[in-house]
């Protein structure tokens, strides 16, 4: 299956107000089609559910690299604010 862009690929498309800690998430990667076929959420390599990545920005806005974290469990909920914070 082809994936339209991977995950850190996906983070560095995020916009957004610094001041909101803005991520791109996915709650639970084995149930999002465009990435359940990767071999580090099929199991091949790895069953990472869950996925959350911040974009490492400049100060010109322009975003240069992502700072990421995997899980091994999904979570429905999501980051806080708070959590994003320390992301």
């Amino acid at each position: 299956m082809e994936t339209p862009g991977g995950l850190c690929e996906n983070v560095l498309a995020v916009k957004g107000d610094p001041a909101e800690y803005p991520c791109f998430e996915i709650t639970d990667l084995s149930k999002d089609p465009r990435f359940a076929e990767l071999s580090v959420i099929d199991g091949t390599i790895a069953a990472m559910r869950f996925y959350a990545g911040t974009p490492i920005t400049t100060q010109h806005g322009v975003n240069i690299g992502s700072f990421f974290m995997f899980d091994e469990v999904p979570r429905p909920e999501g980051l806080s604010l708070e959590e994003r914070k320390t992301l």
